[in-house]
């Protein structure tokens, strides 16, 4: 004789209880639908993992040339070497052939408060065509008037934009590190990968032409090193079922009638979507 389960003896039936129809859940149900929630809430253990930057590694052959920067660099230096000079040739021209031969033996020039003027004037405008230059006008487009020339530009090897005007000003500082052992590191783009200088390595710059993008120029060594993973969310919770009697209610639009929980005080019409309210709210609810 097969034995009937108390649980299921409990489902099909329906005991009243003080005037009202309750219906017995089953053990087993319940426990189902506790699991289900405990699963519903559960968050993954340990926080998610950092993101990282992104690397794009591209060709040798995608960076600027080595002779192209040589020559973007005597361009954008040339006005500066010509302010520097200038001063001591009009001071030559001034003082005459006989001062400009004592000079290296002994003092003999005087020094005009014309030439004095020009060379505070040369100061104003070579530091004008630095900052300018190099700082605003290459950390805003990415280029200076020697690159834009060459048509090539400085960037971020993370975001793939201009640096900025402070980064910028680092960065031309950072050449310092380039010029302590016989300038080296001007040279040093010859053989690397990337053709960065040493101040190109502390500063996380590359120099590429113009309108170049990733896409453009995409090899098997051109996957992102570091891909960023997707930003992290929970898992959202199902939303929770009303629970207790329900009613039938009649759309005041199209007359549909429709069963809606009593616990439920808004809700939308299944025949023609209108959002309806109860017109007077349920005790208990």
């Amino acid at each position: 004789m097969p034995v009937i389960g108390v649980s299921s003896i409990a489902a099909s039936c329906t005991a009243r209880v003080s005037g009202r129809s309750v219906t017995p859940v089953s053990t087993d149900d319940t426990a189902a639908s506790e699991h289900g929630a405990d699963a519903e809430t559960a968050q993954p253990s340990g926080p998610p993992p950092p993101p990282h930057r992104r690397r794009w590694v591209l060709p040798s052959e995608a960076y600027t040339p080595w002779v192209k920067r040589l020559l973007a660099f005597l361009i954008d230096w040339t006005p500066i070497w010509i302010l520097i000079a200038a001063p001591y040739v009009i001071e030559g021209i001034e003082s005459g052939a006989g001062c400009a031969v004592d000079i290296y033996v002994y003092n003999t020039c005087q020094v005009s408060a014309l030439s004095a003027t020009a060379t505070l004037m040369y100061l104003v405008l070579i530091a004008v065509w630095f900052f300018w230059n190099f700082c605003y006008r290459q950390g805003k487009t990415g280029q200076s008037i020697g690159k834009s020339v060459l048509k090539f530009k400085v960037i971020s090897e993370q975001t793939w934009q201009p640096i900025g005007f402070w980064r910028s000003f680092l960065r031309q500082l950072a050449h310092y590190v380039d010029q302590l052992i016989c300038n080296l590191g001007y040279l040093w783009p010859l053989w690397d990968d990337k053709r960065q200088t040493f101040a190109d390595k502390i500063m996380s710059t590359i120099c590429i032409p113009v309108n170049t993008e990733p896409t453009q120029v995409m090899t098997p060594r051109s996957i992102p090193m570091y891909e960023a993973p997707p930003p992290y969310r929970p898992p959202k919770a199902a939303p929770k079922q009303p629970s207790g009697k329900s009613t039938k209610v009649r759309c005041h639009h199209c007359q549909h009638v429709q069963t809606v929980p009593l616990s439920q005080q808004t809700f939308v019409c299944e025949e023609c979507g209108t959002n309806l309210k109860r017109r007077t709210p349920v005790e208990g609810s």
